[in-house]
């Protein structure tokens, strides 16, 4: 849940719906989201919903959201960062292993392709052979590129976007 979590606070608080500052001990400080690294996040709910690449994975869908697609699609968009996608929305890096079983690579490549049609700045690190955890191989595979080399990456991406 933490990627699609970081996914939807980062777009939905871009969008100005809400306000982006907070008051810390009477002192106003700078509340926005200014980096997202998602592993291998769900990007679009109501599409995971119908068209599932698992059974068992819309009755869990179906209880985060209060009821199915038919009848609540307008809470699976608002549920579904990719329905959020604006041009202030702060630099992504997506994670995803190419044989994630749970969340297809599909949704990554989407809310990639959405965010980079608006200008906003994205990486893309395709795990070769990883699955949900990209770091996890198929039995008999290694992962490329490996954990450190992701984990450099996502530092570098850090480092980069939240200097001031």
């Amino acid at each position: 849940a933490g990627a699609h979590l970081a996914s939807l606070l980062a777009v939905t608080m871009s969008s100005g719906a809400s306000n982006t500052s907070a008051v810390i001990q009477s002192k106003k400080v700078d509340a926005r989201i200014r980096a997202v690294v998602s592993i291998c996040g769900p990007q679009d709910l109501l599409s995971l919903a119908l068209s599932p690449p698992r059974e068992d994975l819309p009755p869990v869908i179906h209880q985060f959201i209060g009821g199915t697609p038919e009848t609540h699609e307008h809470l699976y968009r608002r549920a579904s960062p990719i329905f959020h996608v604006n041009k202030d929305a702060p630099p992504f890096l997506f994670i995803h292993g190419e044989e994630d079983p749970t969340i297809p690579i599909a949704q990554a490549i989407q809310m990639y392709k959405a965010l980079e049609n608006c200008g906003v700045s994205c990486d893309f690190i395709r795990v070769h052979n990883g699955l949900h955890n990209p770091f996890n191989p198929k039995e008999g595979y290694t992962v490329s590129p490996s954990k450190d080399e992701v984990d450099e990456k996502i530092k570098q991406f850090l480092l980069k976007n939240l200097r001031d």
